[in-house]
Order: C-alpha cells, then structure tokens, then sequence
C-alpha cells in the first residue's frame, strides 16, 4: 500500500534542545492516527510543525490529487 502522508525526520529545536529528534511516520489510506504522551513530550509540536512546514520538505504526498 502506497502512504498518503510520509513524515520523515522531523526535527524541531527550542535553544540548545531536542524537542523533537527524528520523527518518522507513514500514514497510509483508512489509517487512523493519534499522538500521545506525557505532559511536555511534543505532542503539540508534531501537529503545528506538519501543518506549518513547506510541504516538499515534510511530507512526500505520493498520493495527493
């Protein structure tokens, strides 16, 4: 099955540390996708840095029409 959304590495930094190291997640057609973990784990971060990255950088959308 070809993924409709394919993260790869995302990494986000706040001063010298690592919010975020190495993301990766393929999300493939009827998955169904949640974010969990403790308080301060970069839950919110993942969804704001999906939404708000160049898209070509983030995500390759194999799929997208």
């Amino acid at each position: 099955m070809v993924p409709q959304l394919v993260i790869d590495g995302l990494t986000l930094h706040f001063g010298g540390v690592a919010a975020l190291a190495g993301i990766y997640q393929e999300v493939n057609p009827g998955d169904i996708l949640a974010v969990i973990g403790p308080n301060g784990a970069g839950k919110n971060e993942v969804i704001v840095e999906i939404g708000t990255r160049d898209l070509g950088a983030l995500i390759d959308a194999r799929t997208w029409e």
